[in-house]
């Protein structure tokens, strides 16, 4: 997914510094704006244990496939289910791999996303044409979604099997979708990938310890409780709120059917807002954050491409202590690109030691 900030291609930097400051592996780290758990993942990796929060529901679902699995749950009520479906492609198919073929070979239905968010069901039952997705693939959102649903409610998967199926379908929905990077708006027209038929895929698991902790609150409660001695910080320095920018994968999180709003079908996001998103309150949340905080080390994220000046974040983290600060170049990303464009980004990372 095309995550505005994602830190996918500088976890490892950020990783490392960390490193430095703790020095050794099994400390726990909080990274509090988790996101699409990138850096998450990268902390793992090394071996540190995570306490990972976000205030959506996706993120936290991401968060728990990636530090609460490291290989594939048996899905075990639903074994004899999958042994009558029929024979397994190969030898070394486990039944996580046969429960995706299962759900992918389901016939469609016309739920909530035929009506919401292809042309045929949105002309017929609202005022709007929405193109996200072609007819057939909207009708196989809906049938995955009630089948996982189903199962959740009658107890044959558990917590963890339940999260991982939604974001093995929000990546499935993602390579299928009708947008130019971010769920903000659709294209005109369908794009090649766009009429393709939804294909669920196993997700890739990171190997590791399991002994992590992943929470979905709003960052400033969840920081007056974090068992975190270090975190990191990726606020969204941008006027962009992230629940608009990502509503659909937010709706198959969350398994609901909102009234959602105009030409885009955005669901209701005003108590979702963050105040790191209005450039007037930034500067004051992030003060109020690290008050929240300190003593904590804290390492710092911000781009260049953020709505607040780089000096007036300097110049707030100084006044909680000496900070150091680490430059690197970034690829700057588009909506209107399906990759990353263009080189004169700038990402720093500002590291606060703990004290008073």
């Amino acid at each position: 997914m095309k995550y505005l900030g994602n830190k996918a291609s500088q976890s490892r930097f950020i990783v490392a510094k960390i490193r430095q400051q703790i020095g050794s592996e099994g400390s726990l780290v909080g990274d509090l704006f988790s996101g699409t758990g990138a850096v998450a993942a990268q902390l793992k990796k090394n071996g540190f244990r995570v306490h990972a929060n976000d205030h959506l529901k996706q993120c936290e679902l991401r968060a728990k496939a990636i530090l609460l699995l490291s290989h594939p749950p048996p899905f075990r009520d639903l074994e004899d289910l999958m042994r009558l479906e029929g024979k397994q492609d190969t030898i070394t198919d486990s039944t996580y791999h046969r429960v995706l073929s299962y759900l992918n070979r389901l016939e469609g239905e016309e739920g909530f996303f035929f009506r919401e968010y292809c042309p045929e069901g949105s002309q017929q039952y609202t005022q709007w044409e929405r193109k996200y997705f072609t007819k057939d693939n909207a009708k196989s959102i809906d049938a995955i979604r009630a089948k996982i649903a189903e199962w959740k409610s009658d107890g044959s998967i558990t917590d963890l099997e339940h999260s991982l199926l939604l974001v093995d379908l929000i990546e499935a929905v993602n390579d299928v979708a009708n947008i130019s990077g971010t769920y903000g708006c659709f294209l005109k027209e369908f794009e090649s990938n766009a009429v393709k038929p939804l294909h669920m895929l196993p997700f890739n698991f990171i190997s590791g310890s399991c002994n992590h902790l992943v929470t979905m609150e709003d960052v400033f409660e969840t920081s007056k409780d974090t068992p975190s001695n270090m975190v990191y910080l990726d606020p969204p320095f941008t006027k962009r709120q992230y629940v608009t920018y990502y509503h659909i994968p937010e709706t198959i999180a969350l398994e609901d059917e909102p009234q959602v709003l105009g030409k885009t079908g955005i669901r209701p996001w005003e108590r979702k807002a963050s105040d790191f998103c209005y450039k007037s309150r930034a500067l004051l949340a992030l003060k109020r954050l690290l008050e929240s905080l300190r003593p904590r080390d804290i390492y710092l994220s911000y781009s260049s491409d953020g709505h607040i000046w780089k000096q007036d974040v300097l110049r707030l983290v100084e006044e909680f202590g000496e900070v150091r600060v680490f430059e690197y170049g970034q690829k700057r990303f588009k909506s209107g690109m399906r990759t990353a464009n263009g080189s004169d980004l700038r990402e720093y990372l500002f590291c606060l030691e703990g004290g008073t």
